[in-house]
């Protein structure tokens, strides 16, 4: 098994200011209820580990596996690989204390490859978000807010050999870790203070069980989720947008804070 990794998001600090502002957002007297949003998922680096083949790396695309093979999103099985498709359009309108605005989906291309090639080492995923209220209409500028969300992924490719040593829906699952950092942050507006978060929406990322933690070569509590082997697994991404301490915004600050504990694990070497 390679085991491989994505590692924290930086700016790990900002959870814990988000769940104390969570509980500290000030009173006002007309809370902004409705905002229009534009963003763009992309990934900003990468790296991969020795071996043969080729790689393939650019704004949304991430490949790798036989050099001259078909890109695994234009149906080819000969490399894996990951791919990020923003909403269309990549904007729209997003509640305060409401449903999760959808904004990507990144799918992972999982196919059987040697294990003579090169696989994805790090990746970091960058969400730039611009917020602009609208209702009530603000009594100044209406922008609230311009900033890069931006968090990293453990990837495992593992062996194509039982036994796995965990549960496994192929032989075997590759497995995602998640460091989900400062996924949520604040931001202040007109007097009230405001928490932005990514979620997701397919329900993939989840608390994984101790021994698939073990096999990603991190202690158990870990977080993230497992792809089976030749299938096509896509984890739908969004914003949520909260003032008050929500039941969604609390569970997903509950998991940031699991994350941050996480995030200073570094995983041994292969």
């Amino acid at each position: 098994m390679n085991r491989k990794w994505f590692g924290a998001k930086t700016l790990l600090s900002a959870v814990a200011i988000a769940g104390a502002s969570m509980m500290a957002s000030a009173a006002h007297a007309a809370p902004i209820t409705q905002w229009e949003y534009v963003v763009t998922t992309t990934w900003i680096g990468s790296t991969f580990t020795a071996g043969s083949g080729s790689q393939t790396t650019n704004d949304t695309q991430l490949s790798w596996g036989e050099t001259g093979g078909t890109e695994p999103w234009d149906g080819g099985t000969d490399r894996s690989g990951l791919e990020i498709e923003d909403v269309t359009p990549p904007a729209g309108t997003v509640f305060t204390n409401g449903p999760v605005a959808p904004t990507s989906v990144i799918t992972h291309y999982n196919n059987i490859i040697s294990g003579a090639f090169a696989t994805l080492d790090t990746a970091t995923l960058r969400t730039e978000l611009t917020l602009t209220a609208i209702s009530p209409p603000p009594a100044g500028d209406p922008l609230a807010l311009q900033e890069a969300l931006q968090f990293d992924i453990d990837f495992i490719e593992t062996t194509n050999s039982a036994p796995c040593g965990f549960d496994s829906d192929s032989i075997c699952d590759d497995i995602f870790v998640i460091a989900l950092g400062s996924l949520v942050n604040s931001f202040e507006f007109e007097g009230v203070t405001y928490n932005v978060a990514i979620v997701t929406t397919s329900g993939n990322i989840n608390p994984l069980p101790a021994a698939t933690c073990a096999a990603a070569g991190v202690g158990p509590g870990c977080i993230g989720f497992t792809t089976p082997e030749g299938e096509n697994t896509p984890v739908e991404f969004g914003i949520l947008i909260t003032s008050v301490p929500s039941p969604a915004a609390l569970s997903l600050l509950g998991m940031g804070l699991v994350g941050l504990a996480f995030a200073r694990r570094r995983k041994a070497a292969a």
